[in-house]
């Protein structure tokens, strides 16, 4: 009981993160659904803003969460890997293994779009998740590298 509890413990918020990207997909994250939400309150933040504007910004910040949900993507599975007891898998493995799942999680999305008259599959938008994941994976990189102790 004490592995599941463990197995759990790491992998629900990868599990549930993976369920918020294949939710969003759908047509809950369509231009005019996002639009709904977002244009009062790029005009309450920015009531100058033009509508020609405020369509642009909600482009701009539609882009900006898909490197952000890989990101966090990317986080999460290093969270899993090293929870306590750490899994014995190297830093440089570990980031290929995000990148790679990154990869596969952003064609699902994409290809999950595909069935929705509202949504666009679009091989841009999956670049920008393994921009995402790859910006997860420099930092992971750089803080795991940073806390080994320098040889000397």
């Amino acid at each position: 009981m004490k592995t599941f509890s463990l197995g759990l413990r790491r992998w629900l918020p990868v599990a549930l993160w993976v369920g918020i990207v294949i939710y969003t997909s759908t047509s809950v994250g369509s231009v005019e659904t996002t639009t709904k939400i977002a244009r009062p309150l790029f005009l309450w933040f920015l009531p100058w803003l033009s509508e020609a504007d405020a369509r642009t910004l909600n482009i701009v910040v539609r882009k900006t969460m898909h490197v952000v949900q890989f990101l966090v993507f990317a986080f999460l599975i290093w969270r899993a890997v090293r929870l306590p007891p750490a899994w014995k898998v190297s830093c440089r493995r570990l980031c290929f293994a995000i990148v790679g799942a990154s990869v596969m999680l952003g064609g699902l999305s994409e290809g999950i779009q595909v069935f929705y008259v509202e949504r666009g599959a679009s091989l841009g938008d999956v670049g920008l998740d393994v921009l995402g994941a790859v910006l997860g994976a420099a930092i992971i990189w750089l803080a795991e590298r940073r806390q080994r102790p320098s040889a000397g």
